[in-house]
Protein backbone atom coordinates (compact mmCIF):
# COMPACT_ATOMS: atom_id res chain seq x y z
CA UNK A 1 0.00 0.00 0.00
CA UNK A 2 3.23 2.39 0.41
CA UNK A 3 6.16 2.64 -1.64
CA UNK A 4 9.57 2.62 -0.45
CA UNK A 5 10.72 5.76 0.63
CA UNK A 6 7.09 6.67 1.31
CA UNK A 7 6.63 8.55 4.89
CA UNK A 8 3.71 7.31 6.61
CA UNK A 9 2.42 7.84 9.83
CA UNK A 10 1.61 6.10 12.47
CA UNK A 11 -1.97 3.63 11.85
CA UNK A 12 -1.28 4.23 8.10
CA UNK A 13 -1.59 0.47 6.52
CA UNK A 14 1.52 -0.96 5.04
CA UNK A 15 0.36 -4.17 3.50
CA UNK A 16 -2.86 -6.16 3.43
CA UNK A 17 -2.94 -10.05 3.92
CA UNK A 18 -6.01 -11.97 2.44
CA UNK A 19 -6.34 -15.53 3.83
CA UNK A 20 -7.79 -18.04 1.03
CA UNK A 21 -7.73 -20.60 3.28
CA UNK A 22 -11.56 -20.59 2.84
CA UNK A 23 -13.39 -17.93 0.32
CA UNK A 24 -16.56 -16.85 0.26
CA UNK A 25 -19.11 -16.95 -3.03
CA UNK A 26 -21.71 -14.63 -2.55
CA UNK A 27 -24.93 -15.82 -4.89
CA UNK A 28 -28.30 -13.57 -5.54
CA UNK A 29 -31.01 -15.98 -5.01
CA UNK A 30 -34.64 -15.55 -6.43
CA UNK A 31 -37.00 -15.05 -3.78
CA UNK A 32 -38.92 -17.90 -4.90
CA UNK A 33 -35.71 -19.86 -4.51
CA UNK A 34 -34.31 -18.49 -1.45
CA UNK A 35 -35.79 -20.67 1.32
CA UNK A 36 -34.48 -24.08 -0.23
CA UNK A 37 -30.96 -22.33 0.87
CA UNK A 38 -30.58 -23.12 4.73
CA UNK A 39 -27.34 -22.27 6.87
CA UNK A 40 -25.32 -25.36 6.81
CA UNK A 41 -26.26 -26.89 3.48
CA UNK A 42 -23.63 -28.33 1.08
CA UNK A 43 -23.89 -26.84 -2.10
CA UNK A 44 -22.12 -27.73 -5.30
CA UNK A 45 -20.02 -24.97 -6.79
CA UNK A 46 -17.76 -24.19 -9.76
CA UNK A 47 -15.75 -21.89 -11.23
CA UNK A 48 -14.99 -20.48 -14.89
CA UNK A 49 -11.16 -21.42 -13.89
CA UNK A 50 -11.56 -24.98 -13.38
CA UNK A 51 -14.30 -25.62 -15.27
CA UNK A 52 -14.65 -29.75 -14.70
CA UNK A 53 -14.08 -29.47 -10.95
CA UNK A 54 -16.29 -29.23 -8.34
CA UNK A 55 -15.69 -27.67 -5.54
CA UNK A 56 -18.05 -28.55 -2.39
CA UNK A 57 -19.34 -25.35 -0.63
CA UNK A 58 -21.86 -24.29 2.74
CA UNK A 59 -24.02 -21.88 3.26
CA UNK A 60 -23.15 -19.78 5.64
CA UNK A 61 -25.80 -16.81 5.90
CA UNK A 62 -28.97 -16.29 3.85
CA UNK A 63 -29.54 -12.27 4.25
CA UNK A 64 -32.72 -11.62 5.87
CA UNK A 65 -33.81 -9.01 3.41
CA UNK A 66 -33.49 -8.50 -0.32
CA UNK A 67 -32.45 -6.34 -3.38
CA UNK A 68 -35.05 -3.88 -5.39
CA UNK A 69 -35.68 -6.81 -7.19
CA UNK A 70 -36.40 -9.38 -4.74
CA UNK A 71 -33.05 -11.26 -4.92
CA UNK A 72 -31.49 -12.17 -1.54
CA UNK A 73 -27.71 -12.63 -1.03
CA UNK A 74 -26.45 -16.04 -0.03
CA UNK A 75 -22.96 -16.46 1.25
CA UNK A 76 -21.33 -20.15 0.83
CA UNK A 77 -18.14 -20.95 2.05
CA UNK A 78 -15.39 -22.75 -0.04
CA UNK A 79 -12.44 -24.80 1.25
CA UNK A 80 -9.50 -23.85 -0.95
CA UNK A 81 -7.66 -26.68 -2.60
CA UNK A 82 -3.92 -27.37 -2.96
CA UNK A 83 -4.76 -29.62 -6.14
CA UNK A 84 -6.95 -26.48 -7.91
CA UNK A 85 -6.46 -23.49 -6.51
CA UNK A 86 -8.48 -20.70 -6.17
CA UNK A 87 -7.58 -16.76 -5.69
CA UNK A 88 -10.28 -14.26 -4.05
CA UNK A 89 -12.17 -12.40 -6.60
CA UNK A 90 -12.46 -15.06 -8.92
CA UNK A 91 -15.89 -16.00 -10.02
CA UNK A 92 -18.01 -18.98 -9.11
CA UNK A 93 -21.34 -20.33 -9.75
CA UNK A 94 -23.65 -23.07 -7.81
CA UNK A 95 -25.22 -25.85 -9.36
CA UNK A 96 -28.32 -26.07 -7.20
CA UNK A 97 -30.96 -28.93 -7.21
CA UNK A 98 -33.68 -26.82 -6.79
CA UNK A 99 -36.27 -26.46 -8.99
CA UNK A 100 -35.04 -23.14 -10.69
CA UNK A 101 -36.60 -22.76 -14.58
CA UNK A 102 -33.55 -23.39 -17.05
CA UNK A 103 -34.89 -21.51 -19.35
CA UNK A 104 -37.30 -18.68 -19.39
CA UNK A 105 -39.31 -16.33 -21.09
CA UNK A 106 -37.70 -12.80 -20.57
CA UNK A 107 -37.60 -9.12 -21.78
CA UNK A 108 -35.34 -6.13 -20.41
CA UNK A 109 -35.96 -3.90 -17.50
CA UNK A 110 -36.17 -1.06 -19.65
CA UNK A 111 -39.18 -2.72 -21.39
CA UNK A 112 -41.84 -2.45 -18.43
CA UNK A 113 -44.02 0.06 -18.29
CA UNK A 114 -46.55 1.18 -14.88
CA UNK A 115 -46.10 -0.51 -11.51
CA UNK A 116 -44.71 -3.71 -9.95
CA UNK A 117 -48.35 -4.39 -9.26
CA UNK A 118 -49.52 -3.81 -12.50
CA UNK A 119 -46.37 -4.64 -14.94
CA UNK A 120 -47.28 -3.55 -18.93
CA UNK A 121 -45.37 -3.32 -22.18
CA UNK A 122 -45.62 -2.68 -25.64
CA UNK A 123 -45.97 -5.48 -27.93
CA UNK A 124 -45.77 -4.65 -31.83
CA UNK A 125 -48.12 -6.35 -33.65
CA UNK A 126 -49.48 -5.57 -37.59
CA UNK A 127 -46.68 -2.67 -37.27
CA UNK A 128 -48.56 -1.01 -34.33
CA UNK A 129 -47.96 -0.75 -30.50
CA UNK A 130 -50.20 -2.54 -28.45
CA UNK A 131 -50.53 -2.40 -24.92
CA UNK A 132 -50.44 -5.65 -22.90
CA UNK A 133 -50.66 -6.29 -19.31
CA UNK A 134 -48.11 -8.87 -17.93
CA UNK A 135 -47.29 -11.23 -14.73
CA UNK A 136 -43.75 -11.53 -13.85
CA UNK A 137 -42.02 -14.07 -12.30
CA UNK A 138 -38.41 -13.76 -11.24
CA UNK A 139 -36.02 -10.86 -11.76
CA UNK A 140 -32.33 -9.90 -12.22
CA UNK A 141 -30.79 -6.55 -12.09
CA UNK A 142 -31.19 -6.03 -16.31
CA UNK A 143 -34.15 -8.64 -16.80
CA UNK A 144 -38.12 -10.05 -16.27
CA UNK A 145 -39.38 -12.93 -16.45
CA UNK A 146 -42.92 -12.74 -18.28
CA UNK A 147 -45.01 -15.34 -17.17
CA UNK A 148 -48.31 -14.55 -18.35
CA UNK A 149 -49.61 -12.26 -21.35
CA UNK A 150 -46.25 -12.92 -23.54
CA UNK A 151 -45.33 -15.83 -26.04
CA UNK A 152 -41.76 -16.54 -27.65
CA UNK A 153 -41.54 -14.57 -30.59
CA UNK A 154 -43.86 -11.69 -29.70
CA UNK A 155 -41.91 -8.20 -30.81
CA UNK A 156 -41.17 -6.06 -27.49
CA UNK A 157 -40.64 -2.25 -27.71
CA UNK A 158 -37.99 -1.54 -25.20
CA UNK A 159 -36.97 2.48 -25.66
CA UNK A 160 -39.33 4.99 -26.88
CA UNK A 161 -42.11 3.97 -24.99
CA UNK A 162 -43.22 7.65 -23.58
CA UNK A 163 -43.82 8.28 -27.14
CA UNK A 164 -46.73 5.76 -27.90
CA UNK A 165 -50.18 4.96 -27.11
CA UNK A 166 -52.26 2.03 -27.78
CA UNK A 167 -52.61 1.53 -31.33
CA UNK A 168 -49.43 4.03 -32.39
CA UNK A 169 -47.80 3.49 -35.67
CA UNK A 170 -44.53 1.64 -35.60
CA UNK A 171 -41.41 0.68 -37.56
CA UNK A 172 -39.31 -1.97 -35.59
CA UNK A 173 -35.71 -1.32 -35.91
Amino acid sequence: MVEKGSVVSQGTPIAEITDISSLKLVVNIPEKSVNEFKTGKSIPVRTDVYPHVNFHGRVTMVAAQGDEAHNYPVEITVQNSAANPLKAGMYGSIASDSKVKGEALAVPRQAIMGSAKQPQLYVVENGRAVLRDVSIGATTNDYYEIIKGLKAGDRVVTSGQINLQNGTSVIAQ
